[in-house]
C-alpha cells in the first residue's frame, strides 16, 4: 500500500468510529430518559398492620403502564413480610423490577390493597 494513503484512510476510520461512538452515546441516553418506573413502596410493618385488621391502602385499585414509555414497575417490599401484587411475588426486603413488552391485563390478589384485587393494565 502507497503510504500517501495511510495517512488519510487512518483519519476517515478515526472519524467514522468516533461518529459511531457519539451516534450510540445520544440514542442510549433517549432511551433511558424515554423509560419511567411506577414505583410502589410497602413500608415496614405493613404485614402486621394487616393483620391486626386495619385498613392499608398503599397503591390504586388499577396501574395503568404504557409500552410506548418503556414503563417499568418497581415494587419495594420493606416489610419483613412477603406480598403478591397481582402476578408478582414480592418477597421480605426485595425489590421487583418488572419491565413489559407485550399489552396484557394482570388480574389477581393483591395482599397490601384494602379490597384484596389489583388490576395492572399495560396498553401501547
Amino acid at each position: 500500500m502507497n503510504n500517501r494513503w495511510l495517512v488519510p484512510v487512518a483519519v476517515i476510520l478515526l472519524l467514522a468510529g468516533l461518529v459511531g461512538f457519539v451516534v450510540v452515546t445520544v440514542t442510549g441516553a433517549v432511551q433511558e430518559s424515554d423509560s419511567r418506573e411506577y414505583k410502589i413502596v410497602i413500608p415496614a410493618g405493613t404485614g402486621d398492620r394487616i393483620a391486626a385488621g386495619e385498613t392499608v391502602d398503599i397503591i390504586p385499585d388499577e396501574i395503568h403502564l404504557k409500552l410506548g414509555k418503556q414503563d417499568i414497575l418497581v415494587i419495594e417490599n420493606h416489610d419483613s413480610t412477603g406480598h403478591r401484587i397481582s402476578d408478582f411475588w414480592v418477597g421480605a426486603g426485595e425489590t421487583l423490577r418488572q419491565e413489559f413488552h407485550t399489552p396484557a391485563v394482570y388480574h389477581g390478589e393483591c395482599t397490601v390493597h384494602q379490597h384484596a384485587q389489583i388490576q395492572i393494565i399495560i396498553t401501547q
